[in-house]
């Protein structure tokens, strides 16, 4: 990405913003898995996520734990709204009962 920031605007690439992400401090917290890494297409799993597991420790039900990951993952989405040529999905989220959050970065 060509840019001072940290993630910077102008990723061109899926894989170059899932690399940047990859390499961020959430690694280790997410269990972060690349499972595809393409310039068109990239794919990220991640196994578990300390934010939903906080949110059950604390009570939250399973649809405020959704609504919670809703807002969390505006920071992801915030990552990748920099790069006008990307964009960023989730197709499947632990908290909405899938066996790990997929992250897909696509070119446009």
């Amino acid at each position: 990405c060509s840019s001072d920031l940290k993630f910077g605007p102008n990723c061109k690439t899926a894989n170059e913003l899932l690399h940047k992400i990859h390499s961020g401090p959430a690694i280790g917290a997410f269990s972060m898995d690349i499972i595809e890494d393409g310039e068109d297409k990239s794919v990220m799993e991640f196994s578990s996520c300390p934010l939903v597991d906080q949110w059950k420790k604390l009570g939250c039900s399973e649809e405020e734990i959704g609504t919670l990951c809703d807002y969390a993952s505006c920071g992801d989405f915030g990552l990748a709204s920099v790069s006008p040529d990307l964009n960023l999905e989730f197709d499947e989220l632990l908290s909405k009962g899938g066996k790990c959050c997929r992250m897909i970065i696509t070119k446009k």
